[in-house]
């Protein structure tokens, strides 16, 4: 391997997934390379500063605040719950009440209204009770 084909695989050698071959090659590059080895430590560096955790103390102040809160949304939980129960409900009724509504009514599909005889269709007696032509033309002239 030569220097820049070593300088590719240094991070790799850091983080523990270079192969077997390619990592006894890449220390012994790191004994006698002091170029190589200020990357590795710079690496080194970058790392624990940005992708280690942080460590954070916080106070008792702080605790027993944040514990203060968690504790008074508890207690609240009860009202939440009937804020969405109350609507729910509601449109459940209503839901039912709609069905059973539509399943009163009788249903008359056309079938049923050309299968059935004179006596069982619907009677519209006030067609019966206008007046035809001639005594609409009467009531006209006489007036």
């Amino acid at each position: 391997m030569n220097h820049e084909q070593i300088k590719e695989k240094i991070f790799s050698l850091y983080d523990g997934e270079a192969p077997a071959e390619d990592r006894e090659a890449l220390e012994a590059h790191l004994q006698g390379c002091s170029d190589c080895r200020a990357e590795l430590a710079r690496w080194g560096q970058i790392r624990s500063g940005i992708l280690l955790p942080l460590k954070v103390e916080y106070s008792e102040a702080f605790v027993h605040q944040v514990m203060r809160k968690v504790r008074s949304y508890e207690s609240i939980r009860w009202p939440q719950m009937v804020r969405w129960l109350v609507p729910a409900l509601a449109l459940s009724v209503s839901g039912f009440a709609g069905v059973m509504v539509y399943n009163l009514q009788p249903s008359l599909s056309t079938e049923s209204l050309l299968m059935s005889g004179p006596e069982q269709t619907l009677s519209h007696e006030w067609l019966n009770n206008l007046p035809d032509n001639d005594q609409l033309m009467n009531a006209m002239v006489n007036k």
